[in-house]
């Protein structure tokens, strides 16, 4: 009976523990913040992207951090797959907000901004997102984003991008047709209110062979009919991640500062 009472114990303190994140970083230059500028990374990428690329002394982290006082940036490491199938429902990235809010009362806006896969996730989180975190989204930056699944599966000039998402969906979209337009960008956002007050920052590289090029500015386009307030800025570049220093323009852009 005793074991029962310990072994019981120990559930519930299981479940009601606060959540634990190994990989994530939290970093700010204010001891009261007003922007949380959650950061998603790339395929093959971890949650020490920003803070690493493309070198720790001139990373991205720092753009963001550097000239807008009140700016706190946090990153996670996500699953591949469940980024593009949704299959967690972004439950930990949302947790870990919670968790910052909880902590910093000063939070007003939510910033979410990623690279490449995570440019999708920047985009597509909204979907996911709770009220009380939709609410505080007054900025997005994404980098190199796609806005159509089915079209990058066959367009796209990586093999990696094509097997990620054949794994993803379980199959190519003449078996799963269903299932790669329900998560595209524009099916995603089928159902959302308007939001004026958001200002979105795309980052297009003109010679990009990953992403058509076409498809952010079609993104654009879908972004607007929800009457965000879209920019699109290309940069003469192949896929990569982007100068940190557009980085940080964006963040300007977005924040309004």
């Amino acid at each position: 009976m005793r074991i029962l009472i310990i072994f019981a114990t120990l559930l519930i303190s299981l479940l009601f523990q606060e959540p634990s994140f190994a990989n994530e970083k939290f970093e700010t230059n204010s001891i009261t913040p007003n922007f949380l500028v959650v950061y998603f990374h790339s395929y093959g990428g971890n949650f020490m992207e920003p803070f690493d690329l493309p070198s720790p002394r001139d990373s991205i982290a720092k753009a963001l951090l550097k000239d807008i006082p009140g700016v706190a940036i946090q990153t996670i490491d996500r699953d591949s797959f469940a980024a593009l199938n949704g299959s967690d429902g972004y439950r930990g990235v949302t947790q870990l907000i919670s968790q910052r809010l909880a902590e910093h009362a000063s939070f007003k806006h939510i910033v979410l901004c990623g690279t490449s896969l995570g440019a999708y996730e920047s985009i597509a989180y909204m979907h996911y997102a709770p009220q009380d975190i939709f609410e505080k989204v007054s900025g997005i930056i994404s980098v190199e984003p796609t806005d159509d699944l089915a079209e990058l599966y066959w367009k796209t000039g990586s093999p990696k991008v094509k097997q990620l998402l054949y794994t993803a969906f379980g199959g190519d979209p003449l078996q799963e047709p269903d299932y790669y337009r329900s998560h595209s960008v524009k099916t995603l956002y089928k159902n959302f209110p308007e939001r004026p007050e958001v200002k979105v920052c795309v980052v297009s590289a003109k010679r990009d062979r990953v992403v058509p090029p076409a498809q952010q500015k079609r993104l654009c386009n879908t972004l607007r009919q929800k009457k965000f307030k879209v920019t699109l800025v290309e940069i003469d570049r192949t896929h990569s991640v982007a100068d940190p220093i557009t980085y940080g323009d964006a963040l300007h852009y977005v924040s309004g500062r």
